[in-house]
């Protein structure tokens, strides 16, 4: 690597070899043949060695294993590591090993030991064929053998760190993990040599790795604290969540070292969070619920109060009519002027307001039993069915009065309801059509239906006598008719409109006074 590049703008040769000798990091230039073709000062102190003693050898002849360890395999794994760089042109990360270093003879002669997190780097040219590889290693030897050694002040300072409940852990510059506890040991269920370099990542939820990991290097970047939250897989599919706190860690003389952390677990802290959630949400559909009630029980009362004046007042005029009628028949029988017509006619007019009595009383308990009965019982109704059916009982007073229906009601099929209650509901708005009608012109009735959001929208419509804007107001209530030249109770609409709105629906009227009107029910849809 004996090149220089002109680069700076006066045109002077740029030291790149200089530049890379003085990086702070462990670094070789490897040929293709593993040959050291280059090394930065960092590295010749790590590993006790001279540049004039390992340039240009073979990286295994300047670094053989150590023979003194019968097992080792330093040389083997970092062969195979190179050789899967040069086949694929693709970095590779390599665990932690055990790779000692020849010492000088002045030291003593012999090797030194020493642990690397290695990471090996292509250098690649425009074709993608690999020209070098750029070896890189972190030193990790003093946080593997301080696990190891028995100096009492370590030992104790590595029990209080094992013992610890929160997790502690450790990296280097570039955010390699050099150091976990026991803690954090048995929380993946993993071996410490497991957790360094990278491979503590691989134990991070895959749906939270991506984040926690560029968190990290933004904050050692900036040289900020770290801080994250994310969750940790133990080795028997168990899950922790961990949140995870992290300092700058800096030298004697000021350089940047690394992070020191911890991380506290949280998966109580989590799983009450996720149990307030719930109830949260269960508490709000539970207020939903009550405004509903309290809605319909305000709907109750009012409806109540007004059952109540209109039971005493519809029912004073029969029972005056019928008193009225037996005074006028015990003054004539006083009189000694009773006559057979006189009677039946007299008896004629109680039978009138008996009938009339019997009908009020009949229509204030339909009015009982809908304040009592919310919805009915619900099944699938098919709409268009029960528009058929309706037009079918309503044959007779369509065919009398020159009716002209049309229905639009491809618009939906079938719906959660009360059979009965939908067929009230579509009887009341046709029927009424086909009576208020006006008498200047044929009635014509358009009955359709329509999906909208989350209801179901009936509507019928006609051309008939249409109501005035302040009648509109007063159409749905209890007994209130608005057109008295036709026959009715006056509660159709007021118990269509209660049907709709226990359903949870609504009803809403358009119309102009000798045009016609528009009644619209939105019917909210649900489950049977």
């Amino acid at each position: 690597m004996a090149h220089t590049f002109s680069a700076s703008p006066g045109g002077e040769a740029f030291p790149f070899q200089k530049v890379f000798e003085a990086l702070p990091e462990l670094y070789l230039i490897l040929s293709t043949k593993l040959f050291i073709l280059a090394v930065s000062d960092a590295y010749l102190e790590a590993t006790l060695t001279t540049r004039g003693n390992i340039v240009g050898k073979h990286v295994f002849q300047a670094f053989p294993d150590n023979p003194d360890v019968p097992d080792a395999n330093a040389v083997a794994n970092l062969n195979s590591s190179l050789q899967q760089v040069l086949s694929t042109g693709r970095p590779h990360e390599m665990p932690v090993q055990h790779y000692d270093v020849p010492r000088p003879n002045e030291l003593g002669g012999g090797f030194e030991t020493r642990y690397w997190l290695p990471l090996n780097t292509p250098v690649l040219d425009q074709e993608g064929h690999v020209l070098y590889i750029v070896h890189r290693v972190t030193n990790v030897t003093q946080q593997v053998t301080e696990r190891q050694k028995g100096d009492q002040n370590e030992v104790l300072l590595q029990g209080l760190a094992h013992t610890s409940p929160v997790a502690l852990w450790m990296t280097s510059t570039v955010g390699a993990v050099t150091y976990v506890n026991q803690t954090w040991i048995d929380w993946t269920g993993r071996k410490f040599e497991d957790h360094l370099g990278q491979g503590w990542a691989l134990f991070v939820l895959e749906e939270d790795r991506e984040r926690v990991l560029s968190e990290l290097h933004q904050s050692a970047r900036n040289r900020a604290n770290y801080q994250a939250d994310f969750r940790i897989l133990h080795a028997d599919g168990t899950v922790h969540w961990c949140s995870a706190e992290g300092v700058p860690r800096y030298s004697g003389n000021g350089t940047f070292v690394g992070y020191v952390g911890s991380c506290s677990d949280i998966t109580r802290r989590k799983q009450f969070e996720e149990q307030l959630q719930h109830v949260t949400a269960e508490l709000a559909a539970a207020n939903r619920s009550l405004l509903l009630a309290n809605q319909q029980l305000a709907h109750s009362n009012a409806d109540l109060d007004n059952f109540i004046y209109t039971a005493s007042h519809d029912l004073k005029a029969p029972i005056a009519n019928i008193e009225g009628l037996l005074h006028l028949l015990v003054d004539d029988l006083g009189n000694g002027n009773l006559n057979l017509s006189s009677t039946q006619q007299i008896l004629s007019l109680m039978q009138g307001a008996v009938n009339r009595f019997r009908k009020t009383i009949t229509h204030l308990t339909d009015v009982s039993k809908l304040q009592n009965e919310h919805t009915g019982e619900i099944s699938q109704v098919d709409i268009a069915k029960v528009v058929h059916e309706v037009l079918l009982d309503m044959e007779q007073p369509i065919r009398t009065s020159g009716a002209k229906v049309e229905t639009d009601l491809d618009g939906c099929g079938t719906i959660a309801f009360s059979s009965k209650n939908l067929r009230s509901i579509v009887y009341n708005l046709i029927s009424n059509a086909v009576k208020y009608r006006h008498p200047e012109r044929p009635p014509m009735v358009r009955v359709s239906c329509r999906e909208e959001g989350a209801h179901t929208v009936f509507a019928g419509q006609d051309n008939g006598l249409g109501i005035s804007a302040e009648q509109q107001g007063q159409l749905f209530g209890m007994f209130r008719r608005l057109h008295d030249h036709v026959e009715g109770s006056g509660i159709g609409l007021f118990m269509v409109k209660r049907i709709v709105e226990n359903a949870g629906g609504s009803i809403a009227v358009q119309s102009v006074l000798g045009k016609g009107t528009t009644f619209t029910v939105y019917l909210r849809r649900q489950e049977a």
